[in-house]
């Protein structure tokens, strides 16, 4: 039980840490799956550990290793709420086609819910991608 949920835990970090990026790139139209990951300050490319899940920031004090401007702090924020709620899911459930569709659909929430706050903008974009993997998770 232990173990999934620190499987669990690391997923959600890793999940939470693109769907950051995700909340970022989607409203400005940057891609997604072109480019690396940058500092938006001064454009320099991240280092590999930059982007560790919290770790990455923390280690850097949360300041671009280039320019010093301040990495935003929803980022982190991002990674422990995904984190945290993949280890409620995985001690409260069995990981069948409900819990897959549940963790889509606030995957699904999470950058919506950032983009929202910070742009009041729900781009169409992660609702139509949402929909899709629901209606890949049920079959």
């Amino acid at each position: 039980m232990l173990l999934v949920a620190t499987i669990a835990g690391i997923l959600g970090l890793a999940l939470g840490s693109f769907l950051g990026s995700c909340a970022y790139r989607i409203p400005r139209g940057i891609s997604l799956t072109g480019g690396r990951s940058f500092c938006p300050s001064c454009a320099s490319i991240l280092k590999w550990y930059d982007l560790i899940p919290i770790l990455g920031p923390a280690l850097s004090r949360w300041r671009c290793r280039s320019c010093g401007a301040n990495v935003p702090l929803r980022y982190s924020i991002i990674e422990i709420i995904t984190a945290g709620y993949f280890v409620i899911l995985s001690l409260t459930t069995s990981w069948d086609a409900g819990a897959l569709l549940t963790a889509v659909f606030a995957c699904t929430l999470i950058p919506l819910l950032w983009t929202d706050l910070e742009f009041f903008l729900i781009p169409n974009t992660i609702l139509i991608a949402g929909g899709f993997a629901s209606v890949l998770a049920t079959g």
